[in-house]
Parts: structure tokens; C-alpha cells; sequence
């Protein structure tokens, strides 16, 4: 599926989920382009989503740097993104997302690539 098409359909799809308040998608290898586009499905859906696990998803630090600055994540409590492979180049991105989220109670990222 392309892009746009895949965004659309997954848009109406989360139009749907009107209660949901956690989604767990643990071990689903996800693309780069991918969690953009589902980044913005959530971000135009009104479920009032609370805790996103995104674990062993083999994401890297340019997926989540756009994960982090998009306006669904800072209506959070918990965020799951252990044992993928992000690095050092998204801590200062994680540092602001911290700043800017009152929410957030959990933000576990451990089995990553970060240096000592």
C-alpha cells in the first residue's frame, strides 16, 4: 500500500476506536515511514489513548524523534519503547518530550543502544 492510502485507511480505522485507551504492538517489526503515518492516524483520532508499547518494534532513533514530537505522545501516561534500536541520537528529542508532558508516568526504554 502506499503511504497516503495506508494513513487514510488506518484513519478511519482509529475513527472507530473511540475508547481506546491502550495499544500494545510489541514484536511488530514497524518501518521508519510507518510510525509516522500511524503518528499522525493517532494524532487525528479521538481516542483518548493512554499507553502505547512499542517494544521490540526495531525502531530507530529517526522513528522515534517523530513519535516523541507528535502531539498524541504528550497525552501519554506510559511509553514502551525497550529493546529496539535507538541511540544516543534521540536523547536530546527525549529530553524536550519529558519537558513538555505532564502526563507521563512511564517511559521505559530500556535494551536500547545507548552509550554509558
Amino acid at each position: 500500500a502506499k503511504p497516503l492510502v495506508l494513513v487514510e485507511t488506518v484513519s478511519l480505522f482509529f475513527q472507530h476506536l473511540t475508547a481506546l485507551r491502550e495499544l500494545n504492538m510489541s514484536g511488530i517489526h514497524i518501518q521508519s515511514t510507518t510510525i509516522h503515518s500511524f503518528s499522525i492516524c493517532l494524532g487525528k483520532s479521538m481516542c483518548p489513548l493512554k499507553v502505547l508499547t512499542l517494544s521490540r518494534c526495531n525502531l530507530t532513533s529517526c522513528s522515534v524523534i517523530k513519535l516523541v514530537s507528535m502531539d498524541v505522545c504528550k497525552r501519554l501516561r506510559q511509553l514502551d519503547l525497550s529493546y529496539n534500536s535507538i541511540n544516543d541520537e534521540a536523547v536530546p528529542s527525549f529530553i524536550a518530550f519529558l519537558l513538555q508532558t505532564q502526563s507521563l508516568t512511564t517511559f521505559n526504554t530500556d535494551g536500547n543502544l545507548f552509550s554509558n
